[in-house]
């Protein structure tokens, strides 16, 4: 998840220097979203025959440009809009870089849909469809107005998916949970989403064929976490201030660690705890967020993790389970977002292992004895 969030901001940034966007802008006539720049002579009957006639790759919807040519394969790794939604491709991908395309594919179809909403106006107004702006140098103020919606987009988006992580679970995270996750974090900051950033999101992810589980439609109510069916407090928890010397900050993390520890001790059946002897917490930090209406929304949030170590097998590993708890500033839990070692989760991680080494060519994933994992060599496909 962290490798795709680096993968998105990378583009994000790209999308936040005007000159880039303005760029891409003209040579795809407005739409940003196509994989090619037209060339800058229009083709002749025969093909083409200079470089100008050459169409090149988009740099905006190409992810880690730079790393793919640092590496030999000149062209970004993977591509956010390379191929039409496929309901049953995660069915079949195994591979950790081939299965994250298609989250980012997801996120970028949501994207360009809002972005394509935001400056429907613009259209409007200069006088001509996206259709036929093709052919046409569109006016210099147009795609600048163009490239600022792209960048303010952009900003959006950026914001929604980092903050969708502190949503998470703690252990085991899919891409129907994160989905979840970015559904109740936007909507707990912006109840009135009318553009519909949800909604293309929504969209996206069940083109897709990502499917989250434990819900019974893909409709906003049905995906938002559920928050404990009885109120629940904790109380005497204790904010960070920014002002606070080190040793402050250390005595007050200590001092929340220890009770978020003792209330999962009392609270087994509510975190979906096995075992109280093998529980940690995690991490434990604050969050301050502004609404666009200038809400402010103050929230504490903690993971909790259960570690089931290996037994005496050769081939057992250790298993985990865990939970992640979102409180409001008075210690009142909004949610709790399990993933329980009472169910079949260590037989489904270790199950997992085995189908992801075996399909994966070399364990290429895997570090070896006294040797990093060859990054290079696993972005190369080996």
């Amino acid at each position: 998840m962290k490798r795709h969030k680096s993968a998105w901001r990378s583009v994000v940034l790209a999308l936040f220097f005007l000159e880039a966007v303005v760029e891409a802008l003209r040579g795809t006539g407005g739409t940003l979203f196509r994989p090619k720049i037209s060339p800058i002579v229009k083709l002749t009957n025969g093909g083409p025959r200079i470089a100008a006639e050459l169409a090149p790759d988009n740099p905006l919807v190409g992810l880690a440009n730079q790393f793919g040519n640092g590496i030999g394969l000149y062209g970004p790794l993977r591509s956010a809009i390379g191929t039409p939604p496929n309901s049953n491709a995660l069915k079949t991908m195994t591979e950790p870089h081939d299965r994250g395309a298609i989250l980012v594919a997801a996120v970028f179809d949501a994207f360009f849909t809002i972005f394509v909403r935001r400056t429907s106006d613009l259209w409007r107004i200069s006088g001509m469809s996206r259709d036929e702006a093709t052919d046409v140098d569109l006016h210099p103020d147009l795609l600048v107005r163009l490239a600022n919606e792209a960048s303010k987009t952009a900003g959006h988006f950026e914001t929604l998916c980092i903050r969708a992580l502190d949503y998470c679970p703690a252990v085991d995270i899919t891409f129907g949970d994160y989905l979840r996750a970015l559904i109740t974090a936007d909507h707990d900051l912006v109840r009135d989403d009318d553009l519909g950033y949800r909604t293309a999101l929504i969209d996206a992810f069940r083109l897709r064929g990502i499917q989250p589980e434990g819900v019974t439609s893909y409709s906003e109510e049905s995906l938002l976490w559920c928050p404990p069916e009885r109120p629940v407090m904790l109380e005497g928890l204790r904010m960070l201030t920014p002002n606070i010397s080190d040793e402050e900050r250390q005595e007050i993390q200590k001092g929340n660690a220890a009770k978020i520890f003792s209330f999962a001790q009392a609270n087994t059946d509510l975190l979906g705890i096995t075992d109280v002897k093998r529980i940690s917490v995690h991490s434990f930090h604050h969050i301050h967020r502004v609404g666009p209406d200038g809400q402010l929304l103050f929230e504490m949030v903690a993971q909790v993790i259960e570690k089931e170590p290996a037994n005496d097998d050769k081939d057992s590993v250790a298993t985990f389970g865990g939970v992640t708890l979102l409180f409001n500033q008075g210690g009142g839990i909004r949610y709790c977002v399990r993933k329980s070692l009472r169910n079949e989760r260590g037989e489904n991680q270790a199950a997992f292992r085995r189908e992801f080494w075996a399909s994966t060519s070399l364990g290429a994933y895997e570090p070896h004895e006294n040797a990093p994992i060859d990054f290079r060599a696993i972005h190369r496909g080996f």
